[in-house]
């Protein structure tokens, strides 16, 4: 491995610990489930399966159960058993859930604000420019890998 690559993995490793959420009184985890659902609760209209959001947020739904038995302890979702199909479970954002997620959200906003300002205009136009071409290159050589170990 080049000592670039090195550098560069070690300063993403670094950004991964930096533990954001340690500004929120919510775990990661239980964020991020408060997020899924007002994000899916926005596109649609219908009711919200938990196995709905487990699969959006790509993890499996004892995790996201365990997420919403807290979130529900404290009043910001509420959880409903189908009448017609006692395996299908509906979840919902309460307005005390909408009102902490927009806190929280303006906790993080305000964190971010602190941080580009930080930063010249240039500076964050090279950085994110750089990153999009990072970023399209590493999906292009991840499905390049993928065709590559299907082909063996």
């Amino acid at each position: 491995m080049s000592e670039l690559t090195e550098d560069f993995l070690n300063i993403m490793h670094r950004f991964r610990r930096l533990n954001l959420f340690s500004l929120l009184p919510l775990s990661r985890q239980d964020y991020m489930v408060l997020a899924t659902i007002r994000c899916l609760q926005r596109k649609s209209s219908e009711k919200l399966r938990v196995s709905a959001v487990a699969r959006d947020m790509e993890v499996v739904t004892p995790a996201v159960s365990r997420s919403l038995k807290n979130l529900e302890s404290q009043g910001f979702v509420k959880r409903t058993v189908s009448p017609t199909d006692r395996r299908n479970i509906y979840v919902a954002l309460t307005e005390k859930g909408g009102m902490a997620m927009a806190s929280y959200d303006a906790i993080l906003a305000q964190f971010h604000k602190r941080v580009v300002e930080q930063m010249s205009a240039e500076e964050m136009q090279r950085l994110l420019m750089l990153l999009e071409r990072m970023y399209a290159i590493s999906e292009s050589q991840l499905a390049q890998m993928k065709r590559e170990e299907q082909e063996k």
